[in-house]
């Protein structure tokens, strides 16, 4: 099945064409991403395969019962980029009790 999108100016925000198509992708039991989620949703993969599914910080696993999350090494908020090389594999709880302090900082 093949959508054709009109342009953007018919005055339809990005926001309500998203929702839209993700609506449509939902009836037909499927996820609709964005490109940048689909590569966010790779990316976020191979940090944590290059991180043996471990947390960077405490070595928690997804066995021990947390969910892990990827974070930047240094923080968004101090213009870390989201490049593999500033990616790390974290547990929410370590994540969470990290915030977006430089792990100098905090560790």
């Amino acid at each position: 099945m093949k959508f054709e999108l009109e342009p953007h100016n018919r005055g339809v925000s990005d926001e309500v064409l998203l929702d839209d198509l993700r609506k449509v992708a939902n009836k037909l039991g499927k996820e609709f991403l964005t490109q940048e989620e689909y590569n966010n949703n790779g990316r976020r993969f191979l940090v944590m395969d290059r991180d043996n599914f471990k947390c960077f910080f405490c070595g928690r696993t997804k066995d021990d019962g947390i969910k892990l999350v990827v974070d930047h090494f240094i923080p968004w908020d101090d213009y870390g980029e989201t490049v593999m090389e500033n990616l790390r594999t974290s547990c929410e709880p370590c994540n969470s009790g990290k915030s977006n302090l430089p792990i100098k900082t905090k560790f």
